[in-house]
Parts: structure tokens; sequence; C-alpha cells
């Protein structure tokens, strides 16, 4: 018998238990998604930062994938069409913003701190990959790729 892992099925299972440790930085992606959010500015400061994959929350990766797309400069605006594009009462992204920074981290803090979480998500997901391999009876020539996939992600430290 052989475990396969799924990193977001295990963490879905158990991960909200407390049961499993998944890198992510909350307050960061929050910080980043509205900052996005806020302005213009700061969508285009994000947008040379991270991708939206890179943030662990959905709820939160939604609203940065909607703010990226909102052309609009005003910040209530932008809330409402972020709001509108996903969905979700602009009472809740209003609240994001609220609770960002009152300025976007030019030094790219909160940025760096999203991708360290991401880069260490990758890494997690490539080791499952490889315990499955492995479980599945994989020879080592035949785990090579896993193994340098995994010396990639440590790579981009």
């Amino acid at each position: 018998m052989t475990l396969d892992l799924d990193l977001r099925a295990v963490i879905a299972e158990r991960g909200r238990a407390g049961q499993l440790e998944v890198p992510h930085d909350a307050w960061s992606e929050a910080a980043v998604v509205g900052c996005a959010i806020a302005s213009l500015y700061g969508a285009t400061l994000a947008k040379g930062r991270i991708e939206a994959q890179d943030i662990w929350d959905p709820r939160l990766r939604r609203m940065f994938e909607a703010a990226l797309k909102v052309e609009l400069s005003g910040q209530d605006e932008r809330i409402e069409a972020v709001a509108a594009e996903i969905g979700i009462p602009a009472v809740e992204i209003a609240r994001v913003v609220d609770d960002r920074p009152a300025q976007w981290d030019s030094s790219g803090g909160f940025a760096a701190r999203v991708l360290d979480a991401a880069k260490r998500r990758a890494v997690m997901q490539h080791a499952a990959e490889l315990h499955n391999a492995l479980g599945r009876g994989a020879r080592l020539e035949e785990i090579a790729p896993q193994v340098s996939r995994i010396e990639a992600a440590l790579a981009c430290q």
C-alpha cells in the first residue's frame, strides 16, 4: 500500500485542524493585497514583484487577481470594482484595504515574505511528489527529476 500525498488535499483535511504547518505569511499577504487594491500604484508595484499563485489564501488570491485588472485610480472605485469582479461584498474588500500598512513597502519586504513562503510551499510539494514516487517503488535514477526540482526550488532562495 502506498500513501499518495497531495499537499492541498492533506492541508484541507488536516491543516485547518492545526496538524500540519503550511508556510505562509497571512499578514504580509493581506498587506500586499490591500495595497494592490488601494491604489493603481500599489497594484503596479505588486505586479512586478509577485504573482497571484504566490498568495496562499484563496480569498486574498482572488482579490489580488482582480486588483491587478482594475485600471481605476480612486480607492473607493477600486474597492467597488474588485468587489464586482469577484462577487464579494465591498465591505469585505474595504476591510482588507483598511488593515493594510499606510504605505506600500517600496523595499519589497511584504512581497519578499510572501515569495519566501511560496517557495517553501513549492519545496514541500516537490518533496511530496518525491515521497509518492519512492512509495510506489521508483528506482533512484527515476526520481532524479523530483530531486532536481527540489534543488532548483532551494537554489531560488
